[in-house]
Formats: structure tokens, sequence, C-alpha cells
């Protein structure tokens, strides 16, 4: 199990558990589902810490190998493990976590379907690396680009039949009481361009949102 980080040190020792289980993970030592835990901590990742600059950008040292942990499985699994983490939205403390860790594993697994299918094109191909390479900075620029990166992996004929849960999950943990106005309404951004592919009863939490954000 990983460490609830509460300090330096703490957040230190925890981020790297989470890259070397990544790395086992990618490496094939570890199943798809040893994630959880990295997601699990991430989730409850804390705010800036006073006089820390290394806390203040935890989310992102954990986001980056979580979410190049997940592109490398089965899009079966990738779609599996998104959902799931917006599903933990609902129980966690900072929700806008699961958001922004979201925001990392939709840019990380738009990049790799994009680069692991041959009818896309070069210049489709450098664009979704140039945008996986934005998002994957950190976890503010993985919500900035979610708007594109978002589209870019629901394109995908693998991800056809997760475009109506995956616009459900994100319309209803955005929704949630703990979510800043603005990450609501980056993820709002990112699903009004799906309103053709979404259906009805799908598309009703995302005009929750909508109201949410005005």
């Amino acid at each position: 199990m990983l460490l609830r980080a509460r300090c330096v040190p703490c957040l230190q020792a925890q981020a790297t558990a989470v890259q070397m289980r990544c790395l086992l993970i990618m490496a094939g030592s570890l199943g798809t589902h040893a994630v959880s835990a990295c997601i699990s901590a991430a989730v409850d990742a804390p705010p800036a810490l006073p006089g820390a600059q290394l806390a203040g950008d935890h989310l992102s040292r954990l986001g980056l190998p979580i979410a190049v942990a997940v592109a490398r499985a089965p899009a079966a699994a990738q779609v599996q493990a998104l959902l799931q983490l917006l599903s933990t939205a609902r129980l966690a403390v900072r929700p806008g976590n699961a958001l922004a860790l979201a925001s990392c594993l939709v840019a990380a697994c738009a990049h790799a379907t994009t680069r692991g299918s041959g009818r896309r094109s070069a210049s489709q191909a450098a664009c979704a690396a140039l945008d996986a390479s934005l998002a994957l900075s950190g976890a503010a620029a993985a919500l900035a680009c979610l708007p594109a990166t978002l589209l870019q992996l629901l394109a995908a004929p693998e991800w056809g039949e997760a475009v109506d849960p995956v616009a459900s999950g994100l319309a209803a943990a955005a929704a949630l009481d703990g979510v800043d106005r603005a990450v609501a309404a980056q993820v709002l951004a990112a699903l009004l361009p799906l309103k053709h592919r979404v259906a009805a009863s799908s598309w009703e939490g995302v005009a929750q949102l909508l109201l949410r954000c005005m």
C-alpha cells in the first residue's frame, strides 16, 4: 500500500514509490490493475505545503508515470482505468485531483492510440504527440489541453463504445461540490463538442454541468 503523504520527505517517498510501481507495470512485472494504488495516491495528493516547492507540483509528479503506465496497456484496460478513476472522484476529498489525473490519462492514451494506428496521417500523429507533451507537462496543462486530447482519444475506433460512459463520468466528476469552478469550465469545454456523439441520457449530465458553470 502506498503511503498517504503529509510532509515533504513523505511526498518524495510517495513519488518514488509511484514511479517504481509504474515502471514495474510498464515492464510487465505487475499487471495494469496494480496502477489502482498509484491512482489513489494521486487523487489524495495534498495541496501545496507552505514553503515547499515540491508539494505544489506533487500531483504532476505522480500523474506522468501513471498516465504512461496506463497508456501502455490494451485499449480495454485503458478505458477501465479511466472510468474507475472518474468514479473515485465521488468519494475523494479533492475531486479536482481526479479530473486533473484523468486529463493526463486522456492525453497519454490519445497519443498511444494515434501512434499505434496506421489509419492516422503523419500530421495527425504529430499533433497528438504535441498535445500529449504539452498536457503531460503538468496537471494544469493537462486540463487546459483536454478539449483537444479528449476529441483525439474518442475518435479512435477502439474507444467508440466508451464515448457515453467517459462523457458521463467527466460531467459527473466536474459537477461535484469540491471541484473548482474554473476546472469544471475546462471539462465542460471538452465535452461540448461531443454533443452529437453522446446519447441523450448521458447528455443530461453535461447540461447540468453547464448550468453549474453559468
